[in-house]
């Protein structure tokens, strides 16, 4: 069968030229999106959730009722719906006969629900029980559960509820020395809230100098990563959207490297656009590690405009909000 002379056309054109057809029908592709994949796959996964909560309310005594609460409260902690549904799981807590993994989740999902909304009280209570009824070769199945709690006392500025959280960890899960030493870390950095970032004076991989004082008056992100962790690479579009819309209100960002090859460095840094300061680790003068007890990466400190460590490793939505909150209100700290 013959073809069409415009499909015979299209044929021998290169894969740029039909790009660039493509742009000039539509200009809107070779824009940044509005919206990121995250906002996209939370604002539908929402819309599921509340549908599958109005069955769980409709049907409580529904055969698959367990199944569908085992999905909502799994859903709730992925996206962080807490909030919405605290009233499902603790109506679960209070049924006879619950499965014993749906109870777990319920638990998980009703302690970072009371954090989020304030009260912390009641939301220790509940995890120090919580944390009694794990057993103890369960610690890397409770220790993201146990980071979310941890990062939303940062976030409301509990440092000493957090410290908490990390220390009954510790000695919970004790036989287990990767959580341990994880907690202790956690702890050690607690100790630098409210001190000076440590000193930080070296040349970034354009030969340009870097000095923590020049930052003075900005909000400064200080990131330790490397190209080749993935959780670093899985929050770099978040983070450069976080540049975008927060660095001309005054939010700044330090990269420091823990790559070997400073070339690996700056060819990430063309390829992806990456528009703030990176250095590396070992250019500064004497290492980082101690002072900044870098345990692993990321690794992040959000400093304040006196100088100050405020937070440190959040992501996510947790991050953006103590960047607003920073920018908002000149007198925080």
């Amino acid at each position: 069968m013959d073809h069409q002379p415009g499909t015979r056309a299209l044929g021998n054109l290169t894969l740029a030229t039909v790009w660039l057809l493509m742009l000039l029908v539509n200009p809107l592709m070779g824009q940044p999106p509005e919206t990121t994949f995250s906002q996209l796959l939370s604002a539908e996964m929402l819309e599921t959730f509340q549908r599958v909560c109005r069955y769980v309310e409709k049907h409580p005594a529904a055969e698959d009722v367990d199944s569908a609460c085992q999905w909502i409260f799994r859903t709730a902690l992925d996206y962080h719906f807490e909030n919405r549904a605290v009233p499902l799981a603790t109506q679960y807590l209070q049924r006879p006969g619950t499965v014993k993994s749906v109870n777990k989740l319920a638990q998980q999902v009703v302690v970072l629900g009371q954090a989020r909304q304030g009260n912390m009280n009641a939301a220790q209570k509940r995890f120090q029980q919580y944390l009694k009824e794990q057993p103890a070769y369960t610690a890397e199945q409770n220790i993201d559960f146990v980071l979310q709690f941890a990062g939303t006392a940062q976030l409301q500025k509990q440092y000493a509820v957090a410290a908490e959280i990390y220390g009954s960890t510790a000695r919970r899960f004790t036989l287990n020395p990767q959580i341990r030493e994880l907690c202790e870390n956690k702890i050690a950095k607690l100790k630098l809230i409210n001190e000076p970032a440590p000193p930080i004076a070296a040349l970034d991989i354009t030969g340009k100098r870097v000095d923590l004082a020049n930052y003075r008056g900005k909000v400064l992100l200080i990131d330790f990563w490397a190209t080749n962790c993935p959780p670093c690479l899985e929050a770099l579009p978040h983070v450069k959207k976080l540049y975008e819309k927060y660095h001309p209100r005054g939010f700044e960002i330090l990269g420091i490297s823990l790559d070997v090859h400073q070339e690996t460095v700056a060819s990430f840094q063309q390829k992806r656009k990456i528009p703030w300061q990176l250095m590396m680790l070992d250019s500064s003068r004497g290492s980082l590690r101690q002072p900044y007890k870098i345990r692993a990466i990321p690794s992040l400190y959000l400093v304040n405009r006196e100088g100050k460590v405020v937070q440190f490793d959040l992501h996510g939505e947790n991050l953006s909000r103590a960047v607003r909150q920073m920018l908002e209100n000149s007198n925080s700290p």
